[in-house]
């Protein structure tokens, strides 16, 4: 029998514990970038207030979780992250009843790496004609790529699977070579450095032993892409449709290293990427070629739309990091004074010929004005008028010369075609 003063209370029902998610899902992320984590609990009961979402943090080596940040929100931000962050995260959520404030279990963790560095890889020989490449233990569904001895393409490529972290290559031709994997950390690329040089096994003797003897073979051209702003945060890039199914890679402009990368469709030859960032933008694809990766070009420049009045609107404000591009060009100027030399010899040269041929036209044209002339002098008529006129040579009138006369005789005309017409004693 029970007394009516006390009350039976049920006891307080375990609350579910929530579930942790987090992007990148492989928990591995470079410094400076930012973890999104999810915080999945069951929805409240009818009436009751909204549950409060606490994400916690237990450093490596701790026995104690910090709080990193609490929100009615179930969707929590990390970053950006550095060393200091790397730890495993749980999560719980808060529940105010009307017997007083519950907590949920925790969530299973979930484990953060930042990494600033992948590890070497290692090129070894497995077999007569294979090379085996191994990565980290670490990252495991790498994808392995592997070079001849200081070349910039890869000439073969391989996905890992997702339990393994090597890949193996079968190779016919003699030669040096190199291997190199990449992770991909959230929607960025990760990618070790090449490892040290193996020789694939030759006849003794033979010449193409000695790598200075390597010459790679050609690669196919592939057209150019196109970057166009597809919505107001998308970004679309279009290769060639000659290649269908092709991998787009999007950079900041003059970064090495791509901010994101899609493989398109089997028959699609373009990617879009969502950019939440303003900035200057640049894409660029990849075909396999049977076991070779042909790269196009990358794309012209393309600014992402930001908000009017922005200073990051202006491109005088982006400063593209160093690149070995940003060297002065010997070739190219020498090159430029070259051709400005020979334009300038050029136009000397037909300077020259226009004037000595002005010259020679106008000596024959003074030429030509000289014959006409003397032609013109020797076709005129030079007939002079030489009447003769008969003078009196008697002794009268020698007589009459000395009172200073002289007799003149009429002209004669007797022979005008004859001086004289007679003899002169006559």
């Amino acid at each position: 029998m029970f007394s009516k003063y006390f009350t039976i209370r049920a006891a307080p029902r375990p609350i579910t514990p929530p579930r942790l998610s987090v992007t990148p899902p492989a928990g591995h992320v470079l410094p400076g970038k930012v973890l999104d984590f999810h915080c999945q609990a069951p929805p409240p009961s009818p009436g009751n207030p909204p549950p409060i979402f606490l994400l916690m943090r237990r450093p490596w080596g701790a026995d104690s979780d910090q709080e990193v940040g609490r929100s009615f929100d179930p969707h929590l931000r990390v970053g950006p992250v550095s060393q200091a962050d790397r730890g495993t995260y749980t999560c719980i959520y808060q529940l105010t009843l009307p017997e007083g404030v519950q907590n949920s279990a925790p969530s299973l963790p979930v484990s953060i790496e930042i990494t600033a560095h992948l590890p070497d890889p290692l090129l070894s020989n497995d077999h007569e004609d294979v090379l085996l490449c191994t990565g980290s233990p670490s990252y495991p569904g790498a994808r392995f790529s592997l070079y001849h001895q200081g070349a910039e393409l890869p000439i073969a490529t391989q996905q890992a699977l997702t339990v393994e972290h090597s890949a193996r290559f079968a190779v016919k031709t003699e030669g040096w070579y190199q291997c190199q994997y990449s992770v991909l950390l959230g929607t960025d690329w990760a990618h070790s450095e090449r490892s040290s040089t193996i020789k694939l096994p030759c006849t003794t003797g033979s010449p193409s032993c000695s790598p200075s003897n390597y010459t790679p073979p050609p690669t196919a051209h592939l057209p150019d892409p196109l970057l166009s702003n597809d919505h107001e945060d998308v970004l679309l890039c279009t290769g060639s449709p000659s290649y269908p199914g092709a991998r787009f890679s999007l950079y900041h402009q003059g970064a090495e290293l791509p901010i994101a990368t899609q493989q398109a469709l089997t028959v699609e030859h373009s990617a879009r990427f969502a950019v939440k960032t303003e900035g200057w933008y640049q894409c660029q694809y990849s075909v396999l070629l049977g076991t070779d990766w042909a790269h196009s070009e990358r794309s012209s420049t393309i600014k992402l739309p930001c908000t009017t009045g922005s200073p990051s609107c202006s491109p005088s404000n982006y400063t593209p990091p160093p690149t070995a591009g940003s060297k002065v060009d010997l070739a190219l100027i020498i090159g430029s004074v070259s051709a400005a030399l020979l334009f300038l010899l050029v136009l000397i040269i037909l300077g020259f010929a226009v004037h000595k041929h002005a010259k020679a036209a106008a000596v024959k044209r003074r030429q030509r004005e000289q014959d006409t002339f003397w032609q013109q002098f020797y076709f005129k008529d030079h007939i002079v008028d030489l009447t003769l006129q008969r003078i009196n040579t008697s002794p009268a009138e020698f007589s009459g010369a000395e009172n200073g006369r002289i007799s003149v005789s009429e002209p004669i005309y007797d022979c005008p075609f004859s001086t004289f017409n007679g003899p002169l004693d006559k």
